[in-house]
């Protein structure tokens, strides 16, 4: 988990190398948690990479631990692209599971709007 968020910090991550880790985890019995997940969807948002963040977002809700922070760190990825409407979606998604969005959520979706440069 530190050799992932060390790599999610820089400021250039290696999402392969991230995916990797993951791998390595998971096929030596070591599941990661969400925290893990979280730090490495961040590193998705950081280059804008949102096909790994969606492919770590479904390997994290397959496990069963996706939670707010999780979704909030995907809401993040969608809000730096300033992609609303997937932003938006994650927060319908995050709803759907019982989840109630947070300050954090609602930044982010602001951020994506302003990013998107719409008012609604």
């Amino acid at each position: 988990s530190r050799l992932i968020n060390a790599h999610a910090k820089s400021k250039s991550p290696d999402v392969r190398r991230i995916f990797s880790i993951l791998k390595t985890m998971i096929d030596e019995g070591m599941m990661p948690d969400s925290w893990t997940f979280s730090s490495a969807i961040n590193a998705c948002a950081k280059l804008g990479d949102t096909q790994s963040a969606e492919n770590l977002l479904s390997m994290v809700e397959d496990s069963g631990m996706a939670n707010l922070v999780v979704y909030n760190c995907a809401i993040n990825v969608y809000a730096k692209m300033g992609d609303i409407d997937r932003a938006e979606l994650m927060m319908r998604k995050l709803e759907k599971r019982g989840l109630q969005p947070d300050t954090v959520t609602f930044n982010s979706l602001i951020e994506a709007c302003a990013k998107a440069e719409t008012p609604d």
